[in-house]
């Protein structure tokens, strides 16, 4: 007796374990296995999650009349619903039998009603949510700033005289693209543990969003955004653990509701996006701002219906929406591949010329004069006057120039002395010779002529000279290069 008992409630607790999962928000609703079939008021399916080798086929009835089951646009749940009705909702909000031309639309501080499309729910009864991209102000639905109502109805971008000229500039951001967002604290904005958006760090209870910027609802590529456009922010990444719900929108949350999403585009914010100083851009509303909901350390993020110029800022990064796309090899190449976001126009180049860029005959002010400067060659012992005979002919004799430019400026100089000073007065060729000459040279009390100066032939010569010793310091250099 006692082991019959232990097998039936064995097979009860089985029974209990294939029953379908629940959920009864808004109206009471079943997780359901594939391929389910319906006959009237009756459903027929295999319970979610049974064992291959039992058969857990399930089937229930609509006792209501006038009700009959209805499947979810994913055929993975059923309720009962009156006819002219279909099942709407998700396990992330709720669940309803919504009329054609109806909307499950809401959020999870003022709940889930069934609107009219077009149809926002205030927690207390529907309200309009204007079409062709126009707002809700003052109870009328009216374009935005910056657009003028067009004879379909829709509202286009209205010309203005602060507008750039094409090609001039632009928002750099275009519809269809992926995007990052980092917060001035450095964490990027993402999905938490309780469903809402915060700028925290990443771990197991948050994750970064991926966030794809859209225009309209099919979310058209190649775009561009501008500040006066409405725009509409879907995460492309799913739950925490299990990364299911993905692509959901960034939902409307007036006045201290905390920014969250949802699956239904109707209820999605209406967000505007513009360039910020410092290569960032600012994320508001169209007709309302956005900021901070809570006085909290990493506060989340809700829509200030009173004030339309609040926005926060971000430092947006465009990201591949496909990490498998083989077009991400050419998203950099080398170099700072993070250079783009920014005008690096102004960065200044790195022009500190190398060791080998600077005159290699440079001196401080107070270093001791150098052999082949200038000044020394001329009181020093190397030079055409003083030289041992035959050491012009031998350039072992004479000390290797610092450089190839140091020996033409010494010879051009030297050429230029003995040129000038034959033209100038007696006293004056005195004072031109430097003051070692000088001391060495003093006349006697009955000689005040200057020693006599080179005859043209010298100078000829001289000249001839210089320029077979450049000749052969030339050919030293193409020695040592080889």
């Amino acid at each position: 007796m006692k082991n019959a008992q232990l097998s039936l409630l064995i097979l009860l607790l089985h029974a209990t374990g294939f029953e379908a999962k629940g959920f009864t928000k808004n109206v009471p609703t079943y997780e359901i296995g594939p391929s389910a079939k319906i006959n009237g008021n009756k459903i027929t399916y295999e319970e979610p999650g049974c064992d291959p080798g039992l058969d857990c086929t399930t089937t229930k009835t609509c006792s209501k009349a006038g009700y009959s089951p209805s499947l979810s646009e994913d055929k993975k749940y059923f309720a009962c619903c009156a006819a002219g009705q279909r099942l709407l909702g998700s396990p992330d909000t709720a669940f309803d039998c919504c009329a054609d031309g109806h909307d499950l639309v809401g959020d999870s501080h003022c709940g889930y009603h069934c609107c009219p499309t077009g149809f926002t729910f205030d927690g207390n009864q529907c309200k309009e949510f204007c079409k062709n991209g126009k707002a809700l102000v003052g109870g009328k639905c009216v374009c935005p700033k910056g657009t003028t109502e067009s004879a379909d109805g829709t509202c286009e971008k209205q010309s203005e005289s602060g507008d750039c000229d094409d090609g001039e500039c632009s928002s750099g951001l275009e519809s269809g693209k992926c995007y990052t967002f980092k917060g001035d604290n450095g964490n990027r904005l993402g999905l938490g543990g309780d469903g809402n958006y915060y700028a925290a760090t990443d771990g197991m209870t948050q994750r970064y969003g991926k966030f794809q910027l859209c225009l309209d609802e099919k979310c058209a590529a190649g775009q561009e955004i501008n500040p006066s456009d409405e725009v509409y922010i879907r995460d492309t990444y799913g739950d925490l653990a299990t990364g299911a719900n993905k692509n959901q929108w960034l939902v409307h949350a007036p006045n201290g509701v905390h920014i969250s999403r949802t699956p239904l585009f109707s209820a999605a914010g209406h967000f505007s996006i513009s360039k910020w100083p410092c290569g960032k851009y600012c994320l508001g509303g169209v007709t309302e701002g956005v900021g901070p909901a809570c006085p909290a350390e990493i506060p989340a993020l809700t829509f200030y219906t009173q004030d339309p110029q609040m926005c926060v800022e971000f430092e947006f990064t465009e990201v591949p929406c496909d990490i498998h796309s083989k077009a991400n090899n050419c998203i950099w190449k080398s170099g700072n591949q993070c250079c783009n976001k920014v005008d690096c126009k102004g960065a200044s180049p790195d022009n500190i010329l190398s060791d080998s860029h600077q005159p290699s005959n440079a001196l401080p002010d107070n270093a001791p004069p150098d052999n082949n400067s200038p000044d020394s060659t001329s009181a020093n012992s190397v030079s055409p006057e003083n030289a041992p005979p035959g050491s012009l002919d031998n350039a072992s004799n004479w000390e290797i120039p610092l450089s190839y430019v140091t020996t033409l400026l010494l010879a051009a100089a030297s050429l230029a002395l003995f040129a000038i000073i034959p033209k100038l007065p007696k006293r004056s060729a005195t004072q031109v010779m430097s003051p070692k000459d000088r001391v060495s040279q003093t006349p006697s009390p009955k000689d005040s002529d200057v020693q006599a100066l080179p005859e043209k032939d010298d100078i000829t010569q001289l000249s001839k000279k210089t320029r077979d010793s450049m000749s052969r310091y030339q050919g030293w250099k193409l020695v040592q290069l080889i």
